[in-house]
């Protein structure tokens, strides 16, 4: 069995870590601190076909989930038919700002940094991210979305960050992940592409 405690993660953080254990173990034990995180796990339970089981206690709720109909299992058990992470060559993503949504910047901060971090947990990856305006910002100054465009990178996605939005924020010294490109090729990008996800 794997054990994670989740409690005080946002979401969809207990989720994401769920659905990444389950790809290795048959039975996973995820503990959350309040009832939507629970519902969230039960609708990804749902999607998936996995067997759920709810216990509430005083120091939080105890979710079992398990990929057979069968009683779950205390043993640790491998799964060596995980599905591959594949790159979906028709649909990028475009990120413009170091938010995510209008309204108050600390909470689009913290959404943007969670957008970046799902796409990790996607079955089908995209093919490119472009990131341009203050969005140059996640791979030169946020250390949390700079490592996890690094892990998508080591996947096959590729990054690429507007030149001149580098130059004008003073950041081109400091891109940490991907290559620098502009505008011709942006647009050439975008237009290309069947699918193109903006946050």
């Amino acid at each position: 069995m794997k054990k994670i405690d989740a409690r005080g993660l946002s979401c969809p953080l207990p989720v994401i870590q769920t659905k990444k254990a389950l790809e290795a173990h048959e039975h996973v034990l995820t503990i959350v601190d309040n009832y939507v995180a629970v519902q969230n796990l039960e609708k990804m339970a749902s999607q998936l076909g996995y067997k759920i089981e709810v216990n509430e206690n005083t120091d939080g709720f105890y979710v079992n989930l398990a990929k057979s109909a069968g009683n779950f299992s205390t043993e640790l058990q491998q799964d060596t038919h995980s599905e591959p992470i594949h790159r979906d060559e028709d649909y990028i993503v475009v990120i413009d700002s170091d938010e995510m949504g209008k309204g108050n910047p600390t909470l689009g901060q913290n959404l943007i940094k969670t957008f970046v971090n799902t796409l990790l947990a996607q079955d089908s990856l995209p093919s490119c991210v472009l990131l341009y305006n203050s969005g140059v910002k996640l791979v030169t100054e946020v250390e949390q979305t700079i490592n996890d465009f690094k892990e998508l990178e080591d996947n096959g996605v590729e990054v690429l960050t507007c030149g001149a939005c580098l130059e004008f924020y003073e950041l081109t010294e400091q891109l940490s992940v991907g290559n620098i490109t502009n505008m011709y090729h942006i647009v050439h990008t975008i237009r290309t592409h069947m699918r193109v996800i903006k946050p």
